[in-house]
């Protein structure tokens, strides 16, 4: 029973995203194909996939918007997933038949093995260094899982979800029934873990304090990577010092209740974290990468996921699609300053469209 719990967890949590992460990750360039990307990308799409089923249940159901919201998130990202397998079986189809090299995700994940065989000794010491930082963070917020005032609020959302099936709709403190709080109901990261939690049938609490960590801390330091690799791309050895230093940085980093890094080990498993150490660095990284895109003139995959993770940040918290609209649009406007052109305006306020109605939808409820 617990193996099987644990292949499950592997299954909803890592292989599904990086399956769904497997199709975008064809149109960037053969050197920026990664793993750590595939995964990236793959959450963005699921945290996606989770509002645009969500939003509509939570406002439209009343009494059966869990069991809703589980069947249409399930099917969607499992459909994405085998489309990303399928797409990437038909690009191995025909590299094979032109005798051309193949980037599918094995082939990405060898690559990137025999580039860390080829590294310097330096390097594979700072790699070395930087595996076991990670480790050791990963360890302690296991060991010192920290228990606040929010588990009784958004965990009491989740685990009400589990029970009754109604989504926002019973006050987390007595259980009774009340108007649709609106202030959380379009945040369903607590939700994403519930999900988890009734497909795994591990405990709710236990998803959020236990797993999410392993989960969480490892993904935001693959966005670290992908963003620093922007800046220290021809040299392996600042790369990892680089990584050397974050993990540093955060470990010493609670010098404040309010901090990102108090926030990414104490309440790895919130929406506020969530938004502060994945949603807005992945938005700069889709900035730097689209900067720096020199095959795609018009970076329309970067425009796209651009919006798509505005939406997705609304997973994490209403201020979330705020933030990343403000900035989209001042890049935008930085952006066609630079270029002399309004394309790029126009690009960012479309971008900012899935935001927009996000708020909106917020505002008339």
């Amino acid at each position: 029973m617990i193996v099987l719990k644990a292949l499950s967890l592997i299954l909803l949590l890592v292989v599904l995203p990086a399956m769904a992460g497997i199709m975008p990750l064809r149109f960037f360039k053969e050197t920026d194909r990664t793993f750590g990307k595939a995964v990236i990308l793959g959450y963005i799409i699921s945290l996606a996939i989770l509002e645009f089923v969500g939003i509509p249940v939570v406002l439209l159901c009343v009494y059966t918007g869990y069991v809703f919201i589980i069947v249409l998130f399930l099917v969607l990202l499992v459909f994405v997933a085998f489309l990303g397998m399928y797409i990437s079986y038909k690009d191995y189809s025909r590299a094979v038949k032109n005798d051309r090299k193949f980037f599918g995700l094995r082939s990405i994940i060898s690559e990137e093995i025999t580039r860390i065989r080829q590294s310097s000794p330096e390097a594979k010491i700072y790699l070395v260094i930087t595996a076991l930082l990670i480790l050791f963070q990963m360890i302690m917020a296991l060991r010192l899982a920290s228990y606040d005032v929010d588990d009784a609020y958004y965990n009491a959302y989740a685990r009400t979800a589990q029970q009754y099936g109604t989504l926002y709709r019973a006050d987390p403190s007595t259980g009774r029934s009340f108007d649709l709080d609106m202030r959380h109901a379009m945040a369903l990261f607590p939700i994403f873990q519930a999900i988890v939690s009734t497909l795994s049938g591990v405990h709710l609490l236990v998803v959020c304090h236990k797993i999410m960590p392993l989960i969480l801390i490892p993904l935001s330091y693959m966005l670290i990577f992908e963003i620093s690799g922007h800046f220290f791309r021809d040299s392996d050895e600042k790369h990892w010092l680089f990584m050397i230093l974050i993990n540093i940085f955060r470990i010493f980093g609670n010098v404040s209740e309010y901090t990102t890094e108090t926030f990414f080990f104490i309440r790895t498993w919130q929406g506020k974290s969530l938004a502060g150490n994945f949603i807005i660095p992945a938005l700069l990284w889709l900035f730097l990468s689209l900067k720096e895109d020199r095959e795609n003139k018009n970076g329309t995959i970067y425009w796209i996921f651009i919006a798509i993770l505005i939406l997705a940040g609304g997973a994490s918290s209403s201020l979330s699609v705020m933030l990343t609209s403000a900035m989209t649009m001042l890049y935008g406007v930085l952006f066609a300053i630079k270029e002399k052109s309004l394309k790029s305006l126009i690009r960012s306020a479309l971008a900012c469209c899935p935001g927009a109605l996000y708020i909106l939808i917020y505002i008339l409820n």
